[in-house]
């Protein structure tokens, strides 16, 4: 975290995501909070049975709330692991227009952390572009000298990060991650940055 190899730091985070028991991950709520759903439905409705339609309403229902919390789970799950390393780690931190979803800070470096889900690694390049155009459009990291901007993009089925793009010192890059691996451009001739 201190010498900004953000390649590394990728690397290691898709290696602990992957390590986390499949019926521990966000997807396990989905059952439970469907049945619950459907029991409400009921006692409002007044009905012992549910028409296919008032089904349909507690299924998407519960993706709408299992979607929602997808950002929150990844985030709190970075929050930890970075704070175990001894990173500096502000969830949620307001700035002048808006809140940004982590800053964490390490030695002289401060990261500031926008992230996205998407379905798949399909839609991961869109993911990771539109966390950086919220990191810019909101002006995220003006109070820090020198932010190193990220967005991660994380995919659903793979449930693990399938997107990434950076930017320091003023230039961006974009890694490719394919199959838990993250793999980065080939560095130009006076790349500073490793």
């Amino acid at each position: 975290m201190a010498s900004g190899d953000i390649a590394s730091i990728v690397k290691v985070l898709i290696r602990l995501l992957a390590g986390i028991h499949y019926s521990d991950r966000l997807d396990s709520i989905k059952v439970p909070l469907v049945r619950s759903l459907k029991k409400i439905i009921r006692k409002m409705s007044g009905r012992d049975s549910l028409e296919q339609s008032d089904e349909a309403k507690a299924a998407k229902l519960a993706e709408k709330l299992q979607n929602e919390r997808g950002e929150s789970y990844y985030r709190s799950l970075l929050q930890t692991c970075l704070w175990m390393v001894g990173a500096k780690v502000t969830p949620g931190k307001p700035e002048s227009r808006g809140r940004l979803d982590l800053e964490v800070a390490c030695g002289s470096l401060t990261y500031v952390m926008e992230l996205n889900i998407t379905e798949n690694a399909k839609g991961a390049a869109r993911a990771a572009r539109a966390g950086m155009d919220r990191i810019h459009r909101r002006g995220y990291g003006g109070a820090s000298a020198t932010p190193v901007l990220v967005s991660l993009a994380f995919g659903k089925a793979e449930r693990n990060i399938v997107g990434c793009i950076f930017k320091r010192d003023g230039r961006e890059t974009p890694l490719r991650i394919e199959a838990g691996t993250c793999l980065t451009p080939p560095p130009s001739p006076g790349d500073g940055l490793r």
